[in-house]
């Protein structure tokens, strides 16, 4: 997949920063067992991080997986 993924709002306290990212693009190849679709997709997430002497010791993610997996063309919508 061509991605443009940006930075939306980043936020740290202490030892923790927190990311908004959002991402759009189209898939044009084959990744993480995916095949090409050639469809359009877009989508946003947050990750959290916890750093310890300077480096990243842990990390959480949330992403609507199933949104883009429908966006692709992989699942159906609901209903269908």
């Amino acid at each position: 997949m061509s991605a443009i993924m940006t930075v939306d709002q980043m936020v740290a306290e202490g030892d923790l920063v927190a990311v908004r990212f959002s991402g759009r693009g189209t898939n044009t190849g084959s990744g993480n067992g995916l095949p090409a679709t050639g469809n359009y997709a877009e989508g946003s997430g947050i990750t959290i991080f916890r750093m310890m002497d300077e480096q990243i010791a842990e990390e959480w993610s949330v992403t609507d997986e199933l949104g883009l997996l429908r966006q692709l063309g992989l699942l159906p919508a609901p209903g269908q």
